[in-house]
């Protein structure tokens, strides 16, 4: 089996057009994709620390959210400012969320209204 070898440049004019036309635009496009390949590569880091951001904005609502709920079940004025916390802390996650058009759903909320932690606490 014969193995290919490129031909042989011995001509001064091609190797002339190749050092100063060719070669040069080769080398450019070349770089340019990997302006565009890098460019990628970090948008992707940006999205997954994003993502992760989200991950960490949905637990602390999660947290917030779970801890309005057992306020609401306790009794004094302690509990009663701590939910109120709770419930601004989440009714401005809600609020911005809702100025960016995402879901409730989103971020897990779906079957949540922060209003409902406003109506009357439980007696004892």
């Amino acid at each position: 089996m014969r193995s290919h070898k490129p031909p042989a440049i011995h001509d001064p004019e091609k190797v002339r057009y190749y050092r100063t036309h060719k070669w040069p635009s080769d080398i450019a496009r070349q770089r340019e994709q990997i302006n565009i390949i890098e460019g990628v590569l970090r948008e992707r880091e940006t999205v997954t620390k994003n993502d992760a951001a989200l991950a960490v904005l949905e637990e602390v609502l999660w947290a917030a959210r779970r801890a309005a709920e057992k306020a609401k079940d306790d009794q004094g004025q302690f509990a009663s400012g701590l939910q109120a916390a709770y419930y601004d802390v989440l009714s401005v996650a809600f609020e911005q969320a809702g100025l960016f058009d995402l879901d409730p759903a989103d971020f897990g909320m779906q079957d949540f209204n922060p209003d409902s932690m406003l109506s009357p606490r439980k007696a004892a």
